[in-house]
């Protein structure tokens, strides 16, 4: 059955990427599971690259495969991504071969793509390279058993391997208003690229999603590989994803273009499935990919993105502030002194990753504040503009809180408001919270409530 994923508020599924566990622990070495290789400098568990075996769920492209050579892994095992034409899902089997690295691919059909979980627990060994059949690898086995043999090779030594894709985003048709742009990743392109159509040699999957939303890359449309459609049709579950966040998406079949490449992606590429933004601009399946970006530049984004929840920037502060205000300063005749929020060092608490901001029409509509503090998860501020409240906005903000606090593993959340700001407190009361204690806190009394997370 394919899994449905969603981007409600226009926020991907933010778990996939960085869940990393150790799947084998031995004193010579360990074997490390990531969702995602980009996210390997910033691993949740500690990775010696030299003696250590990587497991991870995206493609075995020559591309990604490069970075982790270079950074001298003792051994990779990644997903086959259905091959692919000129068997290039798992094109780093030979660059590895070729510096003496065993490495193996992971049939998408036997695990989900973008879940290191399921590979680990689920995977089966699809293609080896020589020197993984030197230890004894061989087609059929389980990932795991792979990873244990992996781990009687020499341990790893760092590179610098060139990539053969690049380390960014290229020109592939320049336009006067925006133009089509390649790249083997989307968490490559930076800066304001609302104008533009990416072809990208990754398949549409959920890891692709996430790092255009944390980078904030929000193009006229995305065209990249089906990657086989694989288990649970996971390597085009960013298809969905990008469709709730007003973003138009195709994919092109993976025996028709070259995985990792986005010039065939772009060139090659017969298109085997689109999304329904992609559809109204008229993307087709059966099209070529060259003539669906064409249609995907001239299409009109701005207007489709009602409404998203993404971090605040440091050019955000004033806005943030101005928000904050806003939503507070009925509150100061009532108190007799400005609330808390409206004396809070905004620019500080964005560089330190605690606002998120609910953007609606183009504009900062809401704003809200998290604490992530070593003993509990806490909701420190929601505000919303005056203009926009009855909107939704702030309940969005609310739901997308627990959200986070869940996907970082706690078990409730913690809020707290002011004695005197009794209609938050009876808000909160129906949304599940219950009053926990009163204190004097930075001079304001202040009413803790807790919500327990399901």
């Amino acid at each position: 059955m394919p899994r449905m994923l969603r981007a409600p508020n226009g926020v991907p599924p933010l778990e996939f990427g960085n869940r990393a566990f150790f799947g084998a622990t031995t004193p010579d070495g360990n074997v490390v599971v990531i969702d995602s290789p980009s996210m390997v400098a910033q691993s949740a568990v500690p990775i010696d690259a030299p003696r250590d075996v990587l497991v991870h769920a995206a493609y075995l492209a020559a591309p990604p495969t490069v970075g982790l050579l270079n950074r001298g892994l003792r051994g990779v095992i990644a997903m086959d991504a259905g091959i692919g034409r000129n068997e290039s899902g798992v094109g780093g089997l030979g660059l590895a071969d070729a510096v003496h690295v065993p490495a193996a691919s992971v049939s998408v059909f036997s695990a989900e793509m973008c879940v290191g979980r399921s590979v680990w627990d689920d995977g089966v060994i699809s293609r080896v390279n020589a020197a993984a059949a030197a230890l004894g690898v061989q087609p059929g086995f389980a990932t795991r058993e792979a990873a244990m043999l992996m781990l009687r090779a020499p341990p790893g030594m760092p590179r610098h391997l060139a990539n053969p894709e690049g380390d960014g985003d290229f020109p592939i048709v320049n336009s006067t208003d925006g133009g089509i742009h390649g790249c083997w990743s989307m968490g490559l392109p930076r800066g304001d690229r609302a104008r533009d159509v990416f072809c990208v040699g990754t398949p549409v999957d959920t890891t692709m999603t996430v790092h255009m939303y944390n980078h904030r890359i929000l193009p006229r449309g995305v065209i990249g590989s089906d990657g086989g459609f694989g288990r649970a049709q996971m390597a085009i579950a960013g298809l969905q994803i990008l469709q709730d966040m007003g973003i138009a998406c195709a994919a092109v079949s993976h025996l028709s273009a070259e995985l990792g490449n986005a010039r065939s992606i772009h060139g090659e590429g017969i298109i085997s499935i689109a999304n329904a933004h992609a559809e109204a601009a008229g993307v087709r399946v059966g099209m070529a990919a060259r003539d669906a970006a064409a249609l995907l530049l001239r299409r009109d984004v701005p207007a489709a993105r009602a409404r998203m929840i993404r971090p605040a920037a440091a050019g955000d502060a004033v806005a943030v502030a101005a928000v904050v205000h806003a939503a507070y300063r009925h509150y100061v005749a009532r108190i007799g002194k400005p609330p808390g929020p409206m004396l809070d060092d905004y620019p500080a608490r964005i560089a330190n990753g605690q606002v998120w901001v609910l953007e609606a029409a183009g504009a900062i509509a809401g704003v809200l504040v998290l604490e992530r503090q070593a003993d509990r998860f806490q909701l420190d501020n929601v505000a919303v503009r005056p203009d926009c409240q009855g909107s939704g906005f702030g309940r969005a903000l609310m739901d997308f809180a627990e959200a986070e606090a869940r996907r970082g593993g706690w078990a409730e959340i913690v809020l707290y408001t002011h004695v005197l700001m009794t209609e938050n407190q009876a808000l909160y009361r129906r949304l599940g919270y219950a009053e926990t204690g009163r204190v004097s806190e930075k001079g304001f009394e202040r009413v803790y409530m807790t919500k327990r997370l399901a």
